[in-house]
């Protein structure tokens, strides 16, 4: 998957205005969830994405001691971007659907298995 990909499908939001402000929407979107698992099942959903959204990149220096809950992650979009709830979710359900395209099964499944179900059944409905 390229990472044109990614940023194509999000440039398509109505509420996105341009190719930089997608760019910056993509990799806030799979930071919250790279921040949000274990440094281990990070690593490997990273080594599946494009270089763009490597690891190191992704998981910053925002790791928290308690993840933040999955309305905490959409409250923080919608703050970093001046948008509301519904395109928050919006945002990270677009992300995490082309995510799914990219990453093998296996991945997904770890993922998942180290997300709270809250997580888990936004992943599967994106």
């Amino acid at each position: 998957m390229d990472y044109d990909d990614f940023v194509n499908d999000v440039e398509d939001l109505y509420f996105i205005e341009d190719e930089e402000a997608a760019d910056a929407a993509v990799k806030a979107s799979l930071s919250v969830l790279v921040n949000r698992i274990p440094e281990e099942p990070a690593r490997r959903l990273a080594e599946e994405l494009p270089q763009q959204l490597n690891f190191e990149m992704l998981r910053g220096k925002k790791q928290q001691a308690i993840p933040p809950t999955l309305d905490q992650s959409i409250t923080e979009l919608s703050r970093q971007f001046g948008i509301d709830k519904d395109e928050s979710r919006e945002l990270l359900s677009t992300v995490l659907s082309v995510t799914k395209d990219a990453v093998s099964d296996e991945t997904l499944e770890e993922l998942e298995d180290n997300l709270p179900d809250e997580w888990v059944t936004f992943i599967e409905a994106a």
